[in-house]
């Protein structure tokens, strides 16, 4: 069983992509997805490395992608699982982001600064997993509103492309979460993976 990361924030809990209990029965196929993903999981955790570095994060993408077509198909699946975040940035909205850089970029540090403020909650590494897993979805929920709403607030034309970037990572966090149904969630979780509940909470005043 293996379990990978793939986090952006500037505190180690935010925006945060889980994927738990993959199976890695090949252990060749394992290592060929480590080595591919290796320069994407030294990046730095936070908006102002990501809107600095954007070209070369997205350059970096592109390699790995390459890289990642001569894994098994398996772990092709899974790298396109865990570099959901970035292929947001640098595929689907990359031109609308690019013109839009100059205001993030500039925005971005006091952004990181306040978000991870705002939305960092005590996590007793002694409780249990169901607490843990309580203050995960607490903060990244948290997270989204935060960084939505603060970003947009500095740059107010990036507001429907935020707002349709956050919607396809609550979107893409629904369909990576193993778990059989919503209800079996903790209430925290359930929240989180409601798009219409997250959109109008990002929308309130």
């Amino acid at each position: 069983m293996q379990a990978l990361i793939i986090t952006i924030s500037n505190g180690d809990n935010q925006l945060q992509f889980h994927h738990h209990n993959v199976e890695t029965n090949e252990e060749e196929g394992s290592r060929c997805l480590k080595e591919c993903l290796k320069s994407i999981l030294k990046f730095e955790r936070s908006f102002t490395f990501q809107f600095e570095n954007f070209e070369k994060i997205c350059e970096k993408l592109e390699s790995a992608a390459l890289c990642s077509q001569k894994c098994s198909p398996a772990d092709q699946h899974r790298f396109y699982h865990y570099t959901a975040f970035y292929r947001l940035h640098c595929i689907d909205f990359y031109e609308e982001l690019e013109n839009q850089l100059n205001c993030l970029k500039k925005a971005s540090p006091d952004v990181d600064k306040t978000c991870n403020e705002r939305c960092t909650f005590n996590d007793d590494k002694s409780s249990n997993n169901g607490n843990q897993i309580k203050i995960h979805c607490k903060t990244l929920e948290c997270s989204l509103i935060c960084y939505y709403k603060t970003f947009t607030s500095a740059c107010p034309e990036t507001s429907n492309t935020l707002l349709r970037l956050s919607t396809r990572q609550i979107h893409g966090m629904r369909l990576f979460t193993r778990s059989d149904s919503p209800l079996n969630m903790e209430t925290e979780c359930r929240q989180l993976h409601d798009e219409n509940q997250m959109k109008q909470k990002m929308l309130e005043v």
